[in-house]
């Protein structure tokens, strides 16, 4: 692996923050470990987008389930009050 120095000119202000020195060096990969990398990010972006599909099915879930609790209230309710039931 070889690094060499870059004339990297981050947003900030460089008088108030000096540069960290690995923000400011090229780094060059061998193939494989680019290909490996690629891979690593690949399935990182899967893990992601089925934890993303898993949290807005819980949630379609749990609105489900608020909805459904909501209408077993209402009908217990009105069966206290002696009404007949809505459904």
């Amino acid at each position: 692996m070889s690094a060499m120095l870059c004339n990297f000119e981050a947003d900030v202000d460089t008088a108030l923050v000096e540069p960290v020195p690995f923000a400011t060096m090229y780094v060059t990969l061998t193939k494989q470990a680019h290909i490996e990398f690629l891979m690593q990010a690949a399935d990182w972006k899967s893990c992601r987008h089925r934890a993303t599909s898993r949290a807005q099915f819980a949630e379609l879930e749990h609105r489900r389930t608020l909805e459904q609790a909501a209408l077993r209230e209402e009908a217990l309710r009105s069966e206290l009050d002696g009404e007949p039931e809505r459904f």
